[in-house]
């Protein structure tokens, strides 16, 4: 009793910060509107950012799901095979979303004017931004198996399913 007692208090002390963090995540695009003005600098920011965000949702979904078992696997069978295998799979996820990413980025003037309603200044400056977010899709990508490799080695543990 005396241990689900202190997990409590520690998740209650935990509620006020997780609000409080989530919270000011909403203030981000406040900021961001504040800082380039509301206007087409914002609407191809956020149309961009929207692509790395895709990503990230995405692999950590997919990596979750796929490469949790073969990981919790490995460590637990062979563990010296761990850096090849995290290395690898860290490795080929970077290079899926760059690949992606680059097909993203190439086709952002063709495929610009067809899904948006903006400009000509708008859409290179979406394009530019999208070319801009290109290394930060790899890493978010890559860096979903280092978050599944964590759970697996119970670094931290999801806090939902």
């Amino acid at each position: 009793m005396r241990h689900s007692s202190a997990i409590g208090r520690i998740s209650a002390l935990l509620v006020p910060l997780a609000l409080v963090s989530r919270g000011l995540a909403f203030l981000i695009p406040v900021v961001v509107a504040m800082w380039f003005g509301v206007g087409p600098i914002t609407d191809a920011w956020y149309w961009a950012l929207a692509f790395p965000t895709f990503a990230l949702v995405l692999a950590s979904s997919a990596l979750g799901t796929a490469a949790t078992p073969p990981i919790a696997n490995t460590a637990l069978q062979t563990p010296e095979r761990m850096p090849v295998v995290v290395g690898g799979l860290f490795t080929w996820t970077g290079l899926g979303a760059g690949i992606t990413g680059l097909l993203i980025c190439l086709s952002a003037p063709v495929l610009l004017p067809v899904l948006t309603d903006f400009d000509a200044a708008t859409r290179a400056l979406t394009a530019t931004f999208l070319w801009e977010l290109l290394p930060f899709m790899m890493l978010v990508s890559a860096g979903s198996v280092l978050r599944v490799t964590c759970e697996v080695y119970r670094h931290f543990i999801t806090v939902a399913a």
